[in-house]
């Protein structure tokens, strides 16, 4: 098990990378400014659920408290 420590800094360098991914990714596309906007608020809040589910899942689920 990784120390919480490391967790979070995964977990920050993960969403910078989710960040500019998709934001590259808004620049490129073609359709209408409020689909995109749209589209691209739901995957960034998805993706970021994602990922905080990935590095403290561990955290939240566990028994101890």
């Amino acid at each position: 098990m990784i120390k919480l420590k490391y967790r979070k800094i995964i977990f920050l360098i993960l969403i910078a990378v989710l960040a500019g991914g998709s934001m590259a990714a808004y620049s490129q596309s073609e359709v209408n400014f409020l689909r995109k906007t749209i589209q691209l608020v739901f995957f960034q809040q998805f993706m970021t659920l994602v990922i905080y589910l990935t590095c403290f899942a561990q955290d939240l689920f566990s028994r101890r408290h």
